[in-house]
């Protein structure tokens, strides 16, 4: 990245139809400039190379990534050991990035890909970072219906009330037939379960 592609991933809250992003916050540490880290951050999530060799086009304004708001405090060095320590001066930083969700759609999968994905952790500049919240705006979740009955409906089909529900994953979490996972599921419940569980890991 160019010291003038920089400014192209960041932009004020109030030039973007927030309706058509979702927000990501960040915290991560960095080394070199906190700015062209986060630009990195949100170039690296979304278009990464935005525009093909020899070719006039730049794809950042309907597909790249915004910083929004980014914070950034010096530290005297990363706040846990490197095995291999990036140059430059050392700061933790908060940013709050604008992300397209037009890019992955209705689509959780790639959602998640997109926000946590191969790219969020290898920005160049950022060896630590973790993700602290996604806020979606209502146009994103209009695509899904929602839970099928939600807490008090669940209440109400099983009649519990003024106690927590128990819920527990019955264990193999995969593999089990109906007639093995039954026994199982049955002392789960004589033993006091509201809930239980037999998909934990079957995505299909």
């Amino acid at each position: 990245m160019q010291p003038h592609d920089i400014d192209a991933f960041f932009a004020p809250r109030a030039s973007l139809d927030m309706e058509a992003y979702l927000t990501l916050t960040f915290t991560f540490e960095c080394a070199g400039d906190p700015r062209v880290a986060a630009a990195h951050l949100a170039s690296e999530q979304s278009t990464a190379q935005w525009r093909r060799i020899g070719v006039h086009e730049d794809f950042r304004p309907r597909h790249a990534a915004k910083v929004l708001e980014l914070d950034a405090t010096p530290l005297p060095a990363f706040s846990v050991p490197l095995g291999v320590i990036p140059p430059g001066p050392v700061h933790r930083c908060r940013a709050v990035i604008a992300h397209p969700h037009g890019n992955f759609g209705a689509r959780l999968p790639n959602l998640i890909s997109a926000v946590l994905g191969e790219g969020v952790y290898f920005a160049p500049g950022i060896p630590l970072i973790r993700l602290e919240d996604i806020g979606f705006p209502a146009s994103y979740l209009a695509h899904f219906d929602g839970p099928q009955f939600g807490v008090a409906g669940v209440r109400e089909r099983l009649q519990v009330h003024g106690r927590p529900l128990f819920f527990g994953v019955i264990k193999p979490n995969i593999g089990l037939a109906p007639g093995d996972f039954a026994p199982l599921g049955y002392e789960g419940w004589m033993g006091g379960l509201d809930i239980a569980k037999d998909d934990e890991m079957l995505a299909d």
